[in-house]
Formats: structure tokens, sequence, C-alpha cells
């Protein structure tokens, strides 16, 4: 019911996180597999599930640069802005930042008015 309250809303992430064992993985499949099934329909829009697994990561900072490189891998606007090339995990927070409408993290809140 969360994610249907949410439809038609714009853009949202949803995170899930828990012990190993516990389900996270399948009910995020079925969930993404109703919500294709739903999209193929024209029911809703047309979205990009993007997963990154954690146990996967070297460093916690590593999950910026899996999810740029998941993001410019699908073809998107920036994968011809920026070559695809291994990022530090700092120089992939900025251009998420970017992405996504913020601006470029620099240590400060230049933004605050």
């Amino acid at each position: 019911s969360a994610i249907s309250s949410r439809s038609g809303s714009g853009s949202s992430a949803l995170f899930v996180a828990g012990p190993p064992g516990t389900g996270k993985t399948a009910s995020v499949k079925s969930v993404i597999t109703q919500l294709r099934n739903e999209q193929a329909r024209g029911i809703i829009p047309p979205f990009h599930f993007v997963c990154i697994n954690g146990m996967e990561l070297r460093h916690p900072f590593d999950a910026y640069v899996a999810l740029w490189e998941a993001i410019t891998s699908s073809g998107q606007q920036y994968k011809t802005l920026q070559i695809m090339e291994r990022r530090s995990p700092g120089a992939a927070a900025q251009l998420l930042e970017r992405y996504f409408g913020g601006s470029t993290v620099s240590g400060t809140d230049s933004n605050k008015n």
C-alpha cells in the first residue's frame, strides 16, 4: 500500500533492510514483477529498477559507485556526458547529486538562503 499511495507523485526510492534470510530479496522481486506487469499494461509509467546488494560492497561508500554505474549503463543522458570508467565514491556522489537535481557536494551548503 505504501507503493500504491506514491503512484503519480514523481520519482521515489525505497530502501529495504533487515537481517539475512528474512525474504527481502524475494519480496522486492515479487513487487517488481507486479509493477512490470502493470507497466506493460499501461497502468503505470516506465521505471528503472536498480538493485544494490550491500553484501557485495567492500565499503558503504561504494554504493555511490554502484548506483552511478547502474544509472549510466541504462543508456540515460549521462552516459553520453561521462565516459564509462570506474569512479571514486566521492566523484560518483557528486555525479549523482548533479543527476538528481542538486548541487555538487563540496562540504559546504551554499544553497541555504
